[in-house]
């Protein structure tokens, strides 16, 4: 039995599939747009797959492929929507009749805003002309936001119709998940340890770039330039047990412990059900607190074994968010310096094959943009990976309109046998994957400027 899915993409859709793609490689791809990404499956999506992905708005589950849409069209998803609540509700099987229902259509592909606004009210006459009563759910564009389909209850008690016009062609169905917006935005600006100084990097971009390595759960994760937490939190969210953290200042290393604490008690189910309010802090820091460590990047082979990390997730230093183009050349020759020794440290820490997810600064003027020279700051053993619809450098750009210092994101994989300029040739040997964090408790002790032009 096979499964089609639309998923809805959000502000950034090359992001977006790349990172579907990620979680999904054996999936079918059978069409994309610039919204949307139709793929095929053998098995059914987990119902709370959605919850697991930073770059997706909606799923919507397809139903029919035809050359036009009418109100028997909305009709067949309605009823096929209707039967499979029925079957996971373990109710008989018996004729469904619908007295009452809200509806909203979201219609993608076509420039023509008045479309879902036309059917919808057809729909609503035919449902009349069979005595059943309806309310339409509309907006001001061809689509529902996420947050007027869960205003309105749409997936839990009405049905949103999703039309995706491909050509000739229309795929249509209904949605069965979106985006939780509210604990996204809780997650980001309810912590109680939020740093404007060390990055703002939303909980829904860390969520990508963890999902972008496409790495076991059950592997070792860093993030070597932790901040508040963010990446270490979504980490946690999605399942990974083993988490290290590090960062320079242990100002970011308190506040990661504060918001990591605060977490636990808002998202994390199992502590709920395992732990009171009246417990120690320092039980609930024991509960679920990843590794972290004080300590620049370049001194964390110090405290982290060689060879013992499997994926390293992070976005460094951005530099000013005010930065002018007159101080763009010494911006551009510190970081350089700085990710040089960075991608140094990373290809030590991981294994043979390991993976590197990382957001690096861009910077836009008059709409031209400069980046970091990649190819001065990487050691041999560490390549730059290929995706679909990349930027010519191997990257993905996640930036706003009109924002100066964007994010230029890359994944990178450590080639398997290949020195670190530790180990030398004579001496090489296989780096195989280890179970369980290898951590050093030895104390700590305390360029080239040329930029790419794309």
């Amino acid at each position: 039995m096979k499964f089609q899915y639309a998923f809805i993409l959000g502000n950034h859709p090359v992001i977006s599939q790349a990172e579907i793609i990620a979680l999904l490689p054996h999936a079918h791809i059978l069409c994309s747009t610039n919204e949307t990404l139709f793929i095929e499956l053998s098995t059914d999506l987990p119902s709370d797959f959605l919850n697991g992905l930073g770059g997706t708005i909606k799923i919507a589950r397809i139903e029919s492929e035809t050359k036009m849409i009418n109100n028997q069209i909305f009709e067949l998803i309605l009823n096929k929507r209707e039967e499979k609540q029925h079957t996971r509700n373990h109710k008989k099987r018996e004729k469904i009749q619908i007295r009452k229902i809200d509806f909203g259509i979201s219609w993608y592909g076509s420039k023509n805003r008045k479309l879902a606004l036309r059917n919808g009210l057809e729909f609503k006459k035919y449902l009349k002309s069979k005595g059943i009563k309806s309310r339409l759910v509309t907006s001001q564009g061809k689509t529902l936001s996420s947050v007027v389909v869960e205003k309105n209850h749409l997936v839990s008690d009405g049905i949103e119709f999703i039309i995706i016009e491909n050509g000739h062609d229309f795929y249509s169905g209904y949605t069965i998940a979106i985006q939780n917006f509210e604990s996204y935005s809780l997650r980001d600006y309810g912590r109680p340890a939020r740093d404007d100084r060390s990055g703002m990097l939303p909980p829904k971009v860390a969520q990508m770039l963890i999902n972008l390595t496409g790495t076991d759960k059950n592997r070792i994760l860093l993030d070597p330039f932790c901040g508040s937490g963010t990446i270490l939190q979504e980490a946690l969210l999605l399942g990974y047990e083993k988490i290290i953290g590090a960062d320079k200042d242990i100002v970011a290393i308190e506040n990661t412990k504060k918001n990591l604490v605060w977490l636990s008690t808002h998202f994390l189910p199992s502590y709920k059900q395992t732990h009171s309010d009246t417990q120690k802090e320092s039980h609930r820091v024991k509960a679920i607190m990843p590794e972290l460590i004080e300590s620049p990047i370049e001194n964390l082979n110090k405290y982290i074994k060689g060879a013992s990390v499997h994926c390293i997730v992070f976005e460094g230093f951005l530099g000013s968010p005010n930065i002018t183009y007159r101080q763009l050349p010494g911006t551009v020759a510190e970081l350089t310096a700085l990710y040089k020794s960075t991608f140094h440290i990373c290809a030590q820490l991981l294994v043979a094959n390991g993976i590197i997810a990382c957001a690096l600064p861009a910077w836009r003027f008059h709409n031209t943009f400069t980046f970091l020279p990649m190819n001065t700051l990487l050691p041999k053993n560490l390549q730059l990976q290929n995706r679909v619809n990349q930027t010519p450098r191997k990257s993905f750009i996640y930036a706003r309109p009109m924002q100066t210092v964007c994010r230029e994101i890359f994944i990178l994989k450590k080639r398997a046998y290949a020195t670190d300029g530790i180990v030398s040739p004579c001496n090489r040997r296989k780096m195989n994957a280890e179970d369980s964090i290898a951590i050093i408790t030895k104390k700590d002790k305390t360029s080239n400027s040329d930029a790419a032009v794309w």
